[in-house]
């Protein structure tokens, strides 16, 4: 059986997991976006004409050629839609290196910090930072992301939604803002395998190798005490937290030109 895989970074990493459990499928990925790995719309096209199975994110801009509506009509049956996961509210800040038209800065919710830093400057926004004394509206942010995935997901095949609510106050399921940890890459996989016949054994840290390869980028989050307190997670937040909202907040002051020693 021949499966093509077209998205983003996560359908590629579920694209391994599937290939590491079952070796015997003949597995395939193509990017989305120039912002991804192997981007190429000519082999990909080639490789979804030939292929079982497609497995794909909705894409839902307008314009783009392989518009779910229109991929869906190309492929029929056996294309098989499954989430985009995005929820940059369970962190205070997050950074989006491939932030497409920055504000000021690559780093989601920087509105948080930038009207007391133009205000009060550099140091009095430090000690707020450290001190807990910004919001940073998780709840607002939170019940944001989940209202878009909701809306993408009734495209989808493949649902990890419910399982998100079930679980993101006990756990991390997110790596970044758009990096889902393995536990949902896992989930993702046991859907799909379950969609071909197959029953998938969850990858796990004893296999630290293939964890490895199905565990995304990490770049600066902050996960704040007070994302915590605020969204009721029974976790701990991140041990450098401190460290992390600096630096952050250093990127913005930088990018908005407020002088550090302000």
């Amino acid at each position: 059986m021949m499966i093509t895989l077209y998205g983003n970074c996560q359908v590629e990493v579920l694209g391994r997991a599937m290939r590491m459990r079952f070796p015997d499928l003949e597995v395939h990925y193509g990017g989305n976006s120039e912002r991804v790995d192997a981007y190429d719309p000519e082999r990909t096209a080639a490789l979804m004409d030939r292929s079982d199975l497609v497995v794909s994110q909705p894409i839902m801009n307008p314009d783009h050629p392989d518009r779910h509506d229109l991929l869906r009509g190309r492929l029929g049956d056996k294309l098989i839609f499954v989430p985009y996961i995005f929820a940059d509210g369970l962190f205070a800040l997050s950074d989006a290196p491939m932030r497409p038209n920055p504000k000021v800065s690559t780093i989601i919710n920087e509105g948080a910090l930038i009207t007391r830093l133009q205000a009060d400057g550099y140091r009095a926004t430090s000690r707020d930072l450290r001190s807990g004394r910004i919001a940073f509206n998780h709840q607002a942010r939170l019940r944001q992301n989940l209202i878009e995935m909701e809306r993408r997901e009734e495209l989808c095949d493949i649902r990890v939604l419910d399982y998100i609510r079930a679980h993101y106050r006990t756990r991390p399921l997110m790596i970044t803002h758009n990096h889902p940890m393995p536990e949902l890459v896992n989930e993702c996989a046991r859907q799909l395998a379950a969609r071909i016949g197959r029953e998938y054994s969850p990858i796990s840290g004893r296999e630290p190798y293939r964890m490895a390869s199905i565990t995304l980028a990490r770049t600066p989050n902050l996960c704040h005490p007070s994302t915590c307190e605020e969204l009721g997670l029974t976790y701990a937040p991140d041990l450098h937290w401190a460290d992390t909202g600096e630096a952050l907040l250093r990127r913005i002051a930088t990018a908005l030109k407020v002088p550090l020693e302000s």
